[in-house]
């Protein structure tokens, strides 16, 4: 019988648990009992209020309850590929694209005063005019650095003007002289014709030297008759001269010429060398962006005279000019 109370124990604890074996424990004291009645009100406590500050968190009546196993689970968030960051460039970052209109970061002047305003109510007047302050220093500097770039420019085509440098000019126009070989000699040539010529030379500031060369054809056929300039033939001219600028509109210059006339009247044919002193004035209309060329109207008068046969010598030449200093 003995063994047969052992087996059925140990059935009863296999099958039921420890639970089922708690009368078999001595039974405690009074103290303890309430000891222990203490403790458990005082965790039930506890977990009333764990509970109501997840009830807090998690809603009213707590976590939401698991789900069923019939359940299907929700399906997991997609995975994040990895994307190219994308780089603005760099003028759209710069200040002269962020303030120009339609720009990225583009604001009207009401909308920078507000954000201004609110700089001051955040920072105080104080700090409103330290930025203001130092905006009127950046400006100022801008506005003086600008004015020494346009200085340093003038100053630059100034030095460039100014310093020697190569110059041209081509010339065309009328041609007219009178020519007495002698004061004994009653004849006269009076000539009428064309030039066409140029001249090359250097200037230095408003002087200006140059060497040049023409020549020059009748617009007549030489008849012997007492018509004015009827003298044909032709004239070749070398010259050397120097002027002075006044401004950019007027030059004045003077020089000596080295004249050969190859002059014909009927079947009289007639040359001569000469060396006249001339002096001339150019009025120039500068054209192009730097005003470097120009188109003008010269007039050119040259005089010789020959002390040992009393010959004398006037001519007269209007050109039109073009002229690249």
């Amino acid at each position: 019988m003995k063994h047969l109370w052992i087996v059925l124990a140990a059935c009863l604890f296999v099958l039921g648990g420890p639970e089922t074996l708690t009368w078999a424990k001595p039974a405690a004291s009074s103290a303890a009992q309430v000891t222990s009645s203490s403790k458990q009100a005082k965790s039930s406590k506890a977990k009333s209020k764990r509970t109501a500050s997840r009830g807090d968190e998690e809603g009213v009546d707590g976590p939401p309850p698991p789900p069923a196993s019939n359940e299907i689970p929700p399906p997991p968030p997609p995975l994040k590929l990895k994307r190219k960051k994308r780089r603005k460039s760099r003028s759209q970052r710069s200040r002269r694209y962020r303030y120009k209109r339609d720009g990225a970061g583009w604001k009207s002047k009401r909308e920078r005063y507000e954000d201004m305003r609110r700089w001051e109510e955040r920072y105080g007047d104080r700090e409103y005019r330290r930025r203001k302050r130092r905006r009127r220093v950046r400006r100022r500097k801008r506005r003086s650095r600008s004015w020494y770039q346009r200085y340093r420019r003038k100053r630059y085509l100034r030095r460039k003007r100014n310093r020697a440098r190569f110059w041209w000019s081509s010339e065309s126009g009328l041609y007219l002289f009178s020519y007495s070989p002698s004061s004994s000699s009653s004849s006269t040539y009076d000539y009428l014709g064309l030039i066409a010529g140029g001249r090359i030379g250097m200037t230095y500031k408003s002087f200006v030297m140059s060497f040049g060369a023409a020549m020059a054809f009748s617009l007549s056929e030489g008849e012997d008759s007492d018509d004015f300039a009827n003298v044909g033939g032709y004239m070749g001219r070398l010259s050397v001269s120097m002027g002075w600028l006044l401004g950019r509109y007027i030059l004045m210059e003077g020089g000596l010429s080295m004249e050969y006339l190859g002059l014909r009247r009927g079947s009289l044919e007639t040359s001569a060398l000469l060396f006249p002193v001339h002096v001339g004035l150019t009025l120039r209309f500068p054209m192009g962006r730097r005003r470097r060329s120009a188109v003008g109207l010269q007039a050119l008068l040259s005089f010789a005279h020959d002390p040992n046969t009393e010959g004398s010598y006037f001519s007269t030449t209007i050109n039109l000019v073009f002229q690249t200093f």
